[in-house]
């Protein structure tokens, strides 16, 4: 979350409410949290840029906005012009932009930038957002990583990495009934 700076100066903390005070504290702890996901990936020397140009699935899409280029086939030059205008590229990473869905006209709902994340970077992502967040079902997590975060086929993956991760199969349970066979009631001839 990144704070309109209005410069106010809250150097002093005997002038600021008390209410300001905790909000300026979330802020500060929601940018810390934040950086440590960013820093995750830097730590270990890995430029989103570099990585993205290396990623199959985002290299066509990237070829023709920087570029101009498009794929021999037809059929994959069509379909890059169409999904090129849900994607921008800025500071030379490449985002995707998600329209939200909603079923009330009247609703506005704003266009989220969600950065495209590389091959190699998505288990670490997945791992992140489940493994290191007490485990959380496909559904969770799939929502709060399309509020920032988008791959290809990142629903089918998130499913895919859930269902197979060990921890959640062997202490999640699962709430299946099982349905009763058909068969014929029989009378009850005395009462209750």
């Amino acid at each position: 979350m990144y704070v309109l700076n209005l410069n106010v100066d809250y150097s002093d903390s005997d002038c600021v409410p008390e209410s300001t005070q905790t909000i300026l504290a979330v802020d500060k702890e929601q940018d810390k949290s934040q950086g440590e996901l960013i820093d995750l990936w830097a730590s270990q020397e890995q430029d989103i840029h570099k990585l993205q140009h290396e990623s199959k699935d985002l290299q066509p899409i990237l070829h023709w906005l920087e570029e101009g280029r498009l794929p021999d086939c037809d059929k994959d030059a069509r379909r890059i012009i169409l999904l090129s205008e849900h994607f921008q590229i800025v500071d030379g990473i490449l985002y995707h932009l998600h329209h939200p869905r909603t079923k009330r006209l009247n609703e506005v709902k704003p266009v989220i930038q969600q950065l495209c994340i590389p091959d190699v970077l998505r288990e670490d992502l997945l791992v992140a957002y489940h493994d290191n967040n007490a485990h959380i079902g496909h559904e969770r997590i799939y929502d709060t990583l399309k509020q920032k975060y988008y791959f290809p086929q990142m629903y089918t993956s998130v499913i895919e990495y859930v269902s197979s991760c060990e921890t959640c199969q062997k202490t999640k349970t699962i709430f299946s009934f099982t349905k009763s066979s058909i068969g014929s009631v029989t009378n009850c001839r005395t009462l209750w």
